[in-house]
């Protein structure tokens, strides 16, 4: 970090992750510099440090926390009704996806894997693994991963996913997974189902309030899309980005 360079900024305040460098904070301490520290994860304190921690109940720990980090950011910004206002529509979003997924008979659920460049993919530990679950799917790669790591062909080949997701920031990655001719029996690939997830469907370490909000029910409708016939979910999306970004989804 160039401490001088923060300092020419003159921030009322820095924002930081839970897991930047101790002697990161200490010193811009030292400098006076206002630091706030966010994680979006709640964690016991031998945890609370680690990129890749271990927690016990991944979705309370992500979903708790990432409410939390909300709330500490809304009152450091002075937008306290504005993210109170957040909070409820992704808990009101929240609330509706688990009445659907509730009253869904799930016989086997839909084994899928979070493909991103260079065979890499994110295992236990991690929010995207609660945005799978949420969706009535089954990470493929959270028995033998924790957090973020490269697979061999093999790897993927064992696992033998029905479907592969990636994410938007990685248009490459289909290519990459269909050009290998290792891996053209793998299930999804050989059935061409592979998806890009949209921009709102950030399937990343940490939620976010678009993927919290509307990236699960989005995975949701695709795995299982006879079980939402009838929800306007275009509408959801542009009534999110209207209210909160000020903006038009579609533009």
């Amino acid at each position: 970090m160039n401490y001088e360079s923060v300092l020419k900024l003159k921030p009322d305040v820095v924002i930081v992750t839970n897991y930047i460098p101790s002697e990161y904070i200490a010193k811009m301490e030292e400098l006076k510099i206002p630091v706030v520290g966010i994680s979006f994860s709640k964690r016991e304190d031998k945890e609370k440090d680690k990129l890749n921690p271990t927690l016990e109940d991944e979705a309370k720990a992500y979903t708790e926390g990432y409410y939390e980090g909300v709330e500490i950011l809304g009152k450091v910004a002075n937008r306290e009704k504005e993210a109170a206002e957040l909070i409820k529509f992704v808990k009101d979003q929240q609330a509706f996806l688990k009445s659907k997924m509730d009253s869904l008979k799930i016989d086997k659920k839909v084994r899928i894997y979070m493909a991103n460049p260079d065979l890499t993919t994110y295992g236990s530990g991690k929010y995207t693994g609660v945005l799978f679950a949420r969706a009535g799917g089954e990470n493929v790669a959270a028995k033998d991963i924790k957090g973020y790591k490269q697979i061999s062909a093999e790897n993927l080949i064992a696992y033998n996913p029905d479907m592969i997701f990636v994410q938007e920031r990685y248009p490459q990655v289909p290519n990459e997974l269909k050009s290998n001719p290792q891996l053209a029996n793998v299930a999804a690939i050989k059935m061409d189902k592979i998806y890009m997830m949209p921009e709102f469907a950030k399937a990343w370490g940490y939620p976010t309030a678009e993927a919290m909000a509307l990236g699960e029910e989005w995975l949701a409708i695709r795995l299982y899309p006879e079980h939402f016939k009838g929800v306007d979910f275009d509408k959801k999306v542009e009534e999110f980005y209207q209210k909160f970004y000020r903006t038009s989804y579609s533009k």
